[in-house]
């Protein structure tokens, strides 16, 4: 078993746990008063019925998949929590770039 492999488990002696579980590709984050709220998407495909050409018949629109508040205090813990864990995944696997990180590398955001 290599060294960051979990050790196998017996289907026998395990629960699942029935949470919902969601994804989203894209995140918005914004404060409401006292919480943050982040609402998580994902690109859908849709038909464009109306379209004048074939190039224009396909899309995709964003479709909502959660919406979360989090106290400042939560938010704060959940910052931390992600950036450790964010540094862990890179030092092992290398950098994870996106058009955010670029954006936030220079300086715009």
């Amino acid at each position: 078993m290599a060294v960051n492999e979990p050790a196998p488990i017996n289907p026998e002696d395990v629960e699942r746990i029935n949470a919902p579980a969601f994804y989203g590709s894209t995140i918005q984050a914004v404060w409401a008063g006292n919480d943050l709220t982040l609402v998580f998407a994902k690109p859908h495909p849709v038909i464009n019925k109306k379209a004048e050409s074939p190039d224009q018949q396909f899309g995709a629109v964003l479709e909502t998949q959660a919406i979360i508040s989090l106290s400042p205090q939560t938010a704060k813990d959940l910052f931390l929590l992600l950036q450790g864990t964010v540094k862990r995944y890179e030092d092992q696997f290398g950098v994870i770039s996106t058009e955010y990180t670029q954006r936030a590398e220079k300086g715009d955001k």
